[in-house]
């Protein structure tokens, strides 16, 4: 069995989180420079470590040190985090959708006020856990069943 390729890269700073977008002076809309900012810091460590995901699967291991105990919303630091990856190039994260990052998970490790930050692992799946199984392997999932052999009979 292979090991898994795996990328990791720090995000110095405190983690931002994905803000809305906002009408201009003019009607037109525009992102956040603070959310933009974050979003280039984790495109360039993405491209200075390498990721390469690319379409996935794949999943994503953030850990954050924030700078005080007033925790952040984790949907809105994942999807910065996210739109990052993606601004650093479709080689390095195709897309965030499900098919691609099947698996996220985001921990608070510590809360330093001298060094705050987002580690970022990416970890290539074995398989892709999105596409359907093989009818043997249904089987097989359901052998101890008594439906194993009424509902689906080998042809």
């Amino acid at each position: 069995m292979t090991t898994p390729k795996s990328w990791r890269f720090t995000v110095p700073g405190s983690p931002k989180t994905k803000r809305g977008a906002a009408p201009g002076r003019f009607g037109q809309m525009h992102a956040a420079s603070k959310t933009v900012a974050y979003e280039q810091m984790v495109a360039g460590a993405a491209v200075e470590a390498g990721l390469a995901a690319g379409k996935g699967p794949c999943e994503v291991r953030i850990e954050i040190v924030l700078p005080t105990r007033h925790w952040k919303d984790a949907d809105r630091v994942t999807s910065a985090v996210f739109d990052g990856m993606k601004r650093a190039g479709k080689a390095a994260l195709y897309d965030d959708n499900l098919c691609i990052v099947q698996r996220t998970v985001v921990e608070l490790v510590a809360v330093d006020p001298l060094c705050p930050s987002a580690t970022v692992t990416v970890t290539m799946l074995d398989r892709d856990r999105s596409a359907p199984r093989p009818r043997s392997e249904s089987l097989a999932a359901l052998a101890g069943s008594p439906l194993a052999q009424s509902d689906f009979p080998e042809s």
